[in-house]
Formats: C-alpha cells, sequence, structure tokens
C-alpha cells in the first residue's frame, strides 16, 4: 500500500512537466536499408544487422519499400529483378523478409512500407508524377506486392505510405511528385486504410500545409483522407555560409501536434529521420545529441505515436545510419554514439511496454531546462531518459533520487554506456544517461571495460555480448522498496 501511494506520489510530481501525451506510444523503429548497401555485403550481415536491431535495441517496427521493378508491365508483379544487380535492383530486399519471416525469432514484429517511385509504366518520366488514369492501376499494384509479401513470406504489411515526400521535386534519387490535390484524392478514391498513411513530407511544416488542403468542390479534405498521418523530422540547411548548405539534418524545433483537437482526431506517426550533414565519424556525440533532442521533441511534444529513424545500416561510417560496415565487404560492424543514445529510449519504452506514455520534464522536476529528458510511464513503473548538451555537468535537483535510487547509467564522449550506482545527481558533459532502479548487479562480462556497475540489461535474457550493447532493465516500482 505504501509502494503504492509513493508511485501515485511521483506521478502528480512529474504531472507539472511542460508537455504531456495522453496518447499511447507505440514504440521506436527503423528502415531496414538502405537495400544498395546491404547489396554489397555478405548475405549474413542481413541477419547480424537485424540481430542487433531486434535484441539490442528491442525494436519492432520495421519499415521498407516497394521498389518500381516489382511491376515490369502492367498486371505483372513479382518480388524479384530479372536485371542485373544494380542500385536499384537489389537480391537485399529479398533477403531482408526472408530473415524477419522467421517467426520463432521475430514473430512480434509489425512493418509498414512506403513507395519512393511507382512502376514505370504507371508515371509521366518527364514531370515524375503518377499520371491520373493510372492511379487505381497503382493502387492494384500496392494490393498485389502486399498480398506476395504475405504469400510468400507470412508477413503482413500494417500500413502503406503511397508517395515518399512527395513535394521534394529536387531529389536526386527515384522518386514521384505529387501535389496534395492528387494525393489526397487518390487515397480517398482508394478508400483504403491500408493506403492511408500520409502525407509523409520531408518537413514538418510542410506536412501541415498538406493536411491542411481542401477543395470542397472536389470533395478534397487531406486530414480526413489520412487515417493515419506520417511525416518527417528533417530540417534543411539554408544557411548559404554553411559547410551544410543544401543538406538535411534534425529538426530540433519543438511542434505541438495541431491536428490532436480537431474533429478529424489525428495523431502522427514520424517514420524517418537522420543526418546527411559529412563527417559522421568525427562529430559522432554532437549528432547523437541532436538526434536525442529531435525524438524528445517529436515524442514528447508533438506527442507521434511511432517514431522511425532512417537507417539500419550502411557500409560506410554516415549520419544516415545506426550501424556501420568495416572491413571488406563489411563483415564487421561498427556503432557509432547514436546507436548507444538511440538504445536509451528504445530501450526504455519497450521495457514498460504496453500502454506506455510519455512526457517531457519540467524545470520545476529533476532538471534545469525543461525538455532535457523524456519521462516513460505505465501503470506500474517508469523510467527516464536525461540529456546533457553541455559542457560542463548538470545537476539533478535534489530529488531526483526518488527516480533514480541505483545511479545513472550514461552514455558519453568518452563511454558508450558506464552505470555507476552512487551517481544520481550528476550528468557528465554531452551526455545521456538513463536512470536505474534496479540494483541487482550481476556479474561483468568477460573482456569488458571496468565500470563501476555493470548491469546486464536484457530482463534476465542471457546475452553474450560487450559492454557497449549492455543496458539497463527496471523492474516494477511496486516491487522496489523506497528506502
Amino acid at each position: 500500500m505504501i509502494n503504492l501511494i509513493i508511485v501515485v506520489l511521483l506521478t502528480i510530481i512529474l504531472s507539472g512537466t511542460t508537455w504531456s501525451c495522453d496518447n499511447e506510444f507505440h514504440g521506436f523503429g527503423v528502415h531496414l536499408g538502405s537495400i544498395g548497401h546491404f547489396n554489397s555485403t555478405r548475405k549474413d550481415t542481413i541477419q547480424k544487422v537485424i540481430d542487433k536491431i531486434y535484441v539490442d535495441l528491442k525494436i519492432r517496427y520495421f519499415r521498407t519499400s516497394y521498389e518500381p521493378y516489382f511491376s515490369p508491365s502492367e498486371g505483372i508483379y513479382k518480388l524479384s529483378c530479372d536485371q542485373p544487380t544494380t542500385e536499384n535492383c537489389t537480391w537485399s530486399w529479398e533477403a531482408i523478409l526472408q530473415v524477419l519471416s522467421n517467426k520463432q525469432r521475430y514473430g512480434d514484429i509489425d512493418i509498414i512500407a512506403s513507395v519512393w517511385a511507382p512502376p514505370l509504366y504507371l508515371m509521366n518520366t518527364t514531370t515524375l508524377r503518377l499520371l491520373p488514369e493510372k492511379e487505381m492501376d497503382y493502387y492494384y499494384y500496392l494490393k498485389n506486392i502486399t498480398a506476395l509479401i504475405k504469400e510468400k513470406y507470412d508477413l503482413s504489411v500494417t500500413k502503406i505510405s503511397p508517395v515518399n515526400e512527395p513535394e521534394n521535386i529536387w531529389a536526386t534519387w527515384n522518386h514521384c511528385n505529387m501535389d496534395p490535390s492528387q494525393l489526397c484524392r487518390m487515397v480517398i478514391n482508394f478508400n483504403d486504410p491500408l493506403v492511408a498513411l500520409c502525407t509523409e513530407n520531408s518537413y514538418f511544416w510542410v506536412t501541415e500545409l498538406y493536411l491542411k488542403y481542401k477543395n470542397r468542390r472536389m470533395g478534397i479534405d487531406c486530414l480526413s483522407a489520412c487515417k493515419t498521418v506520417a511525416t518527417h523530422a528533417y530540417k534543411l540547411d539554408i544557411n548559404s555560409t554553411s559547410p551544410n548548405y543544401g543538406l538535411a539534418y534534425y529538426d530540433l524545433l519543438a511542434y505541438e501536434n495541431p491536428f490532436k483537437h480537431h474533429h478529424h482526431k489525428r495523431l502522427i506517426w514520424m517514420t524517418e529521420v537522420s543526418s546527411t550533414f559529412p563527417f559522421a565519424e568525427e562529430e559522432q556525440m554532437s549528432e547523437a545529441l541532436d538526434l536525442a533532442m529531435n525524438l524528445i521533441n517529436f515524442v514528447g511534444v508533438t506527442c507521434v505515436e511511432r517514431y522511425y529513424f532512417w537507417s539500419a545500416f550502411t557500409t560506410i561510417s554516415s549520419g544516415e545510419s545506426l550501424i556501420w560496415g568495416s572491413g571488406d565487404e563489411a563483415t564487421s560492424l561498427k556503432f557509432p554514439k547514436k546507436y548507444f543514445v538511440y538504445n536509451h529510449f528504445t530501450n526504455a519504452s519497450s521495457d514498460l511496454s504496453p500502454n506506455v506514455t510519455v512526457r517531457t520534464c519540467a524545470e520545476t522536476n529533476f532538471v534545469q531546462r525543461p525538455g532535457d529528458c523524456l519521462f516513460f510511464t505505465n501503470k506500474s513503473d517508469n523510467i527516464t531518459v536525461f540529456t546533457n548538451r553541455g559542457d560542463e555537468p548538470l545537476h539533478l535537483k535534489s530529488h531526483a533520487h526518488t527516480l533514480c535510487k541505483c545511479g545513472l547509467c550514461c552514455t558519453t564522449m568518452d563511454s558508450d554506456l558506464t552505470c555507476d550506482p552512487s551517481n544520481w545527481t550528476v550528468l557528465p558533459p554531452k551526455s545521456v544517461c538513463t536512470c536505474t532502479r534496479q540494483c541487482n548487479t550481476r556479474r561483468r562480462h568477460k573482456n569488458t571495460p571496468i565500470a563501476k556497475t555493470v548491469v546486464d540489461t536484457y530482463g534476465g535474457l542471457r546475452m553474450r555480448r560487450p559492454l557497449s550493447s549492455l543496458f539497463i532493465t527496471l523492474r516494477p516500482l511496486l516491487n522496489t522498496s523506497f528506502n
């Protein structure tokens, strides 16, 4: 009874946050690409990457693509490619689905799909637009490919975005240009919730513009048409003096969901974000901290239901991927700082799933600045992830020990993950930390750097992985003493 009262009091203390989301947070995801990078590696690399994403990061939400070559001509639908292997025609797309089809290993995943470009015979190849008279043929293409995936791999694609970044007329990759009038009219005519994940624009403010489009004469209302709203979370560097001019990066602004109180109440899925800036290897921690800020804003302020990082893997060091290849044919894997930072958030959400809600932390609670942390909670437990973007240590408020009784586990410039049970008040410079309530420590893993405390993280699973992969699993508050 006493424990229950304390849980309620902690909830009241934290209810004064700057932002609070009423909707349930589904979890975090990633796009399983880029397939061109997978295509230049050994086939077992796909298994290794998916295992790290599924086991280490505990990600269950995956995003894939539907490729133009799946339908080389009208009425022909297949998942293979007759052309020589190229960037846009690869074996790796099928290999990814083949790995995921192992239900004993990955039985609880959810897959969504985005389309960069329809089959060529449906397009005006000059304007790069879908021909209006071919829209229903395009719908049949989407439905047939979805059915083939189910038939061949027993995998269900739960949502499809019919056009990825439809406003991006300057894209250098294979893409389809589509204004809101055509996109939303097409989705209305499809009348199928499977194909109503839209409008999936590059920037949140563009998604707002698309969703506000209405044409009463034609019966078009984009917000009504898109049963599930999708957006990306990029910001374009428009500073002409910047070395990154014209490149996309994490949007670091906070946006309220403008549609949550609308009569067409819509929650949002953030389906893609990353960095296209150069020097990913040298700027690892800076990028990781910006990923954390983007994530806290979109999950804790915009209150998105899902948050997907762009790409799981590239063969080179890149701001666009969580895992990097290393060596000939990427036979070994490298894990940049953003992998471990994303790990803090993905594990916090997964460990409390289902029925997880989130909120940011207010200045009056544990941190010095609003938005410096994200608080995950369910009916009986909670996990807080803190960030310190500064060059000096950041001291939490004195009562933080009520949540971080067993200390902080932190990712810093010098450490992928270090847990210190004696420290529950100080965030190291440039760090992301998770506060822990589970004090039972376990035997330190062999051949790992010594930290003050190393805790096996996977909820009791027997894992063989280095300290850099470890994470903290918290036990329910009702089973924990508050002494």
